[in-house]
């Protein structure tokens, strides 16, 4: 149930976000954090999240400065907030609606490269921005890079191969132990 609540809300951000404005986007915005706190605060890793939301800023700040981004009612040489808004809510997925990407990572890279231009072309559609051709190859390309780097670099995987790692060394331990009291 958590999970999908924590979609609805991403959903109600991007809505807000494209449609309304930045101010409006910190409404399901804040409810998704708030929902992660109480509800699925063992699962977020929050100092990941920050860095996921900087490097996607980071990104679309270049995308914009290339001039393959153009954004209505935004005359500033920096992004829009309801882009940081989306960014912010697409990284609260991660560890909760997104999760099935720890099992399927190849599956969750191949999505990257198509839902992201999508994503960004139901923007364009709606009137909150405006990209070139290639803006769009690079959409995908940059997005298939950002689930690599989510695929490696999550808490949730590190830790995992961390708990493996134990395992099979003191599997080895135990082993080693056992073959030199013989």
């Amino acid at each position: 149930m958590h999970k999908l609540i924590n979609a609805a809300l991403f959903q109600a951000c991007w809505f807000c976000a494209i449609l309304l404005g930045w101010t409006y986007a910190l409404i399901p915005l804040a409810a998704m954090a708030m929902h992660g706190i109480l509800f699925e605060s063992k699962q977020h890793r929050y100092r990941f999240v920050i860095l996921f939301v900087v490097l996607g800023c980071l990104f679309d700040s270049a995308m914009k400065a290339a001039g393959h981004y153009t954004f209505v009612n935004n005359a500033s040489g920096l992004i829009p907030l309801w882009l940081v808004c989306l960014w912010c809510g697409f990284a609260l997925t991660l560890a909760s609606s997104m999760s099935w990407w720890q099992r399927y990572p190849k599956a969750f890279v191949v999505a990257c490269a198509l839902a992201a231009p999508m994503s960004y072309l139901a923007g364009m559609r709606l009137g909150a921005l405006e990209i070139t051709s290639t803006g769009f190859v690079l959409i995908s390309l940059a997005w298939s890079c950002l689930a690599l780097f989510v695929i490696k670099l999550h808490p949730s995987v590190v830790s995992e191969l961390t708990a493996r790692k134990k395992y099979a060394d003191s599997k080895y331990q135990n082993g080693h132990q056992i073959c030199g009291q013989e």
